[in-house]
């Protein structure tokens, strides 16, 4: 089984590693915005602490999906 979290300073230096639409593997959250026409609006206080120990404790199992819009990533 192939871990699932980086040690912390590769994570760290990928996240400051400016990445090439082409081959992005890591990139800032602070590069990626909300869609705009995300149907998924209303979201349940209970639901998303659940999910956000569930990341504390386990890391992001599957990986997020972005697309490249204009220097930015959606």
């Amino acid at each position: 089984m192939l871990p699932t979290r980086l040690p912390t300073a590769a994570a760290s230096e990928l996240a400051s590693t400016p990445a090439g639409p082409e081959h992005a593997n890591s990139i800032a959250i602070d590069q990626i915005d909300p869609n705009p026409v995300q149907p998924r609006r209303v979201f349940q206080a209970d639901s998303l602490h659940q999910l956000a120990d569930s990341i504390r404790s386990h890391g992001i199992i599957q990986p997020l999906v972005v697309r490249l819009n204009g220097d930015r990533f959606q």
